[in-house]
């Protein structure tokens, strides 16, 4: 409690960085948030400056598994490693990893991960989040928001809050049924298909997509913003342009490629091992080449939407 370090990156997913701040003014701003910046590349973090902030004084290490940009993956193994020996806790957002990578949270030693069920998981739209806490730590700590199922004997309907053991401790309120059934039909082909089968081809298909970057878009003015590296690679890339918002529109509204814009010029390409095919992304990014050719993006002002 008495830590005052806490040490994130500008690589973190934004809300993540919001709620740091929340907490560290809710507590009377007396923490120092540290953002460890990019490496020389702009696509991977520098690792020998998130070593060297780490010190005694660090409280807590929290980062995304995999970037959301450009798909870099950290070591997570090591990383908790390197905090551990400081002192720290750690925390992982999962979010752009899970159901894409094998993720191994009990032997890394981790603390703590959250992350969402909607992307390599199908749940689809609404679909739960999650939280995990190592059970060494889960009966130290409370929640937050004291709810009627993190009670110990919730249909005891006692009126003073006792917490429950175990990870019970962090439910509050009754669970989305809906939205956990469908959760549950999201995870069966997962759980079929296997972690490893999923993470090879995951590699197979990103691996296509960047020398389909480097052998077909990079004449138009594309660069790869992703690490060529498919050990440091999640399962989506980015592409880059200066143009990159006008030509996304173009994908989504003329091409029936759905991809996203990322600020400043990412256009970010997903691969969902479950479901898309070899065949399906050589077609995208020959729709790619072909907004390109035919110069579609052009009409599109440079103006943004709010969603992108």
């Amino acid at each position: 409690p008495n830590k005052k370090r806490i040490i994130t990156d500008t690589f973190n997913f934004p809300s993540d960085l919001y709620i740091l701040q929340g907490i560290k003014q809710n507590l009377g701003n007396q923490h120092e948030i540290i953002r460890i910046g990019a490496s020389d590349n702009d696509i991977t973090p520098n690792i020998a400056e998130l070593e060297s902030a780490m010190n005694e004084n660090t409280a807590l290490v929290t980062l995304s598994h995999v970037v959301f940009k450009s798909g870099y993956i950290y070591d997570m193994q090591r990383i908790t490693e390197l905090a551990h020996k400081k002192g720290a806790l750690v925390l992982w957002d999962l979010s752009h990893s899970v159901g894409s990578v094998p993720i191994e949270l009990d032997k890394c030693n981790a603390d703590f991960a959250i992350g969402c069920t909607y992307k390599y998981l199908n749940g689809g739209p609404g679909a739960p989040g999650f939280l995990y806490v190592n059970k060494k730590i889960q009966n130290k700590l409370s929640s937050p928001i004291w709810g009627w199922w993190g009670q110990k004997n919730p249909f005891d309907f006692g009126l003073d809050y006792e917490p429950a053991d175990g990870a019970q401790r962090f439910l509050v309120g009754t669970q989305p049924m809906i939205s956990l059934l469908t959760m549950e039909a999201g995870l069966e082909p997962t759980l079929q298909a296997g972690m490893d089968a999923i993470r090879e081809k995951s590699i197979l298909m990103t691996d296509y997509a960047v020398y389909l970057t480097e052998n077909v878009l990079a004449k138009y003015g594309f660069t790869l913003g992703s690490p060529t590296d498919s050990s440091q690679r999640g399962s989506h890339i980015s592409i880059r342009h200066e143009d990159g918002y006008r030509i996304n529109r173009a994908l989504i509204e003329e091409m029936n490629v759905i991809p996203d814009f990322r600020a400043p010029d990412n256009i970010r390409l997903g691969f969902a091992p479950l479901y898309i095919s070899f065949a399906e992304v050589w077609e995208g990014f020959d729709r790619i080449r072909q907004v390109m050719e035919e110069k579609r993006f052009e009409k599109y002002p440079k103006q943004k939407l709010l969603v992108t």
